[in-house]
């Protein structure tokens, strides 16, 4: 394993792409070297093979159970399939080529496929950060997490994936759907990311929404180092309002939150 570890790791440094193919009928394994392998290399090739894998190793029809009908295993024939999608869309994401963006939101919307391969093409549309894919992102983060469950990790991270890629790509439509997700009950942690991804678009628009969450003390958070980073990028005149949402009665929260506003806008 140390020797496939080492190879890997060579072959990314050489960055020959005739070293692309053997990679790519390793990502599935517990190893990452292949796949930082892959990304080091790059290219049109690359990314060719790698949609030419996800696609065919794909089960459109497959559920996030495996085949001994538990939680994925890791270990039975369905399982490394899931794996392998799920590293080959890491990657893809990783190297960042908009030819992978259709098949990406094909993944991304299909209600079949295993839960962490869908969680990879959101994080990896995130990463390649086309508009193609803010349509695809929004019924993932509103809609899609149905065909999932309403509760469950995987349910939750697909929202929060989907959010946090929203707030990569930016846009009008982006923001409002991410400040509908902060406003309603959701689950805490996707609301953080709703949080964290609106302090990532630097919209001005965010500030009120994100001065209204003071219900809880995690979104409080998130929500203190957003605004942080939309004053850091904006030259606002709502200063005198993110001043009052430092006023919290949690005299622990406003002196983490002054000190970390402080040194973003002193930086």
């Amino acid at each position: 394993e140390e020797f496939h570890m080492a190879a890997a790791e060579a072959l990314g440094m050489i960055g020959d792409e005739r070293a692309v193919a053997p990679l790519i009928k390793r990502i599935g394994a517990n190893n990452p070297h292949p796949r930082i392998a892959l990304g080091k290399i790059g290219g049109k090739h690359t990314v060719e093979l790698l949609i030419k894998a996800l696609e065919g190793e794909m089960n459109w029809e497959s559920v996030a159970i495996c085949e001994v009908g538990s939680p994925i295993c890791g270990k039975c024939k369905h399982c490394i399939n899931i794996n392998t999608c799920q590293a080959a869309a890491e990657t893809l994401g990783v190297i960042g080529d908009k030819r992978a963006v259709e098949l990406l939101n094909k993944v991304l919307s299909s209600d079949g496929v295993a839960s962490p391969v869908r969680v990879a093409a959101a994080d990896a549309l995130g990463n390649i950060g086309d508009k193609q894919a803010v349509e695809p992102l929004i019924y993932a983060l509103e809609e899609g997490y149905h065909t999932l469950g309403t509760s469950g990790g995987w349910a939750q991270n697909f929202r929060r994936s989907a959010a946090l890629a929203l707030g990569k790509i930016g846009g009008k439509q982006a923001v409002d759907v991410l400040i509908k997700v902060l406003s309603r009950p959701y689950f805490t942690l996707v609301r953080i990311s709703a949080a964290q991804a609106l302090g990532n678009t630097g919209d001005k628009r965010a500030i009120g929404p994100l001065l209204k969450v003071h219900e809880h003390e995690k979104i409080r958070w998130s929500a203190t180092r957003a605004l942080a980073k939309i004053v850091k990028a904006s030259d606002i005149k709502e200063k005198e309002n993110i001043i009052k949402f430092l006023k919290s009665d949690d005299q622990g929260m406003v002196m983490m939150s002054a000190s970390m506003l402080k040194g973003i806008l002193e930086e």
